[in-house]
């Protein structure tokens, strides 16, 4: 299997990641911007295409994921956003050591053409053009979204 090149911070390069397989025997994919030690974000490739399929999401560093993104039409792109409040699973599996290198959600961005799709989003350009009610990103990382409330949530 190649390992999925992910820019998980939306600065156009690749990131570093442990990668390691979940108790429900998908690919897991873990960055630590930080440098804490602790999973920041978790990229799931649930099938094994390379793509993913999921990505869980610590904005304020608590432990919890507090937004989970979704791939509902398969193309590697995440275009559904769930805002939770969840712990984050500890990677029981042994990881890797060998798959910590910048590697999509599925393929190279330098290897596709832009103009083939004239009406594909670039979701770093322009992240409201995704999620309309996304929050501008931060520079240096995810947006804070701790002051948010769950539209979905039953109230």
């Amino acid at each position: 299997m190649t390992e999925p090149w992910i820019d998980f911070n939306g600065d156009g390069t690749g990131d570093e990641y442990e990668h390691s397989v979940g108790a429900d025997g998908a690919d897991e994919y873990r960055y630590d911007s930080d440098g804490d030690g602790d999973a920041d974000m978790i990229a799931v490739d649930y099938d094994g295409d390379g793509l993913i399929e999921e990505l869980q999401t610590d904005d304020d560093g608590d432990g919890n994921v507090d937004r989970i993104e979704y791939d509902s039409t398969g193309d590697g792109m995440m275009d559904e956003t769930e805002y939770v409040d969840e712990p984050i699973e500890e990677d029981t599996t042994a990881s890797d050591p060998e798959s910590s290198f910048p590697g999509v959600f599925g393929a190279d961005p330098t290897e596709t053409d832009p103009a083939a799709d004239p009406s594909a989003v670039d979701p770093a350009a322009d992240p409201s053009a995704v999620d309309p009610a996304a929050p501008a990103g931060d520079p240096e990382g995810a947006p804070d979204l701790s002051g948010l409330v769950d539209p979905y949530a039953a109230g």
